[in-house]
């Protein structure tokens, strides 16, 4: 009888930590592209290449530095349209 018991409460131990192992693979996959995104804002913000105000070039199209933060850099177009890009490495 102690035996069974016994046995039981590893199985479901060992499920318990397989489980807990496998959310945790889950979320760290999950944050990888936005943790990587806060760093590389962060050197960014740190090096500073551009300034609010500045006028930049961005795959052709030409624009004003409007905003620059952690996770993102807004720039308007020479249309005035807003333009919100990620910053990525």
């Amino acid at each position: 009888m102690v035996s069974i018991g016994a046995m039981v409460a590893a199985i479901a131990g060992g499920a318990g930590v397989a489980l807990g192992g496998f959310l945790g693979m889950v979320v760290g996959f999950a944050s990888q592209q936005v943790l990587g995104q806060a760093i590389a804002g962060s050197s960014l913000l740190i090096a500073r290449p551009f300034r609010i105000g500045d006028g930049v070039v961005i795959a052709g199209e030409n624009g004003v530095v409007d905003d620059a933060a952690t996770l993102f850099t807004r720039v308007v177009k020479a249309d005035e349209v807003r333009s919100l890009s990620l910053t990525t490495p």
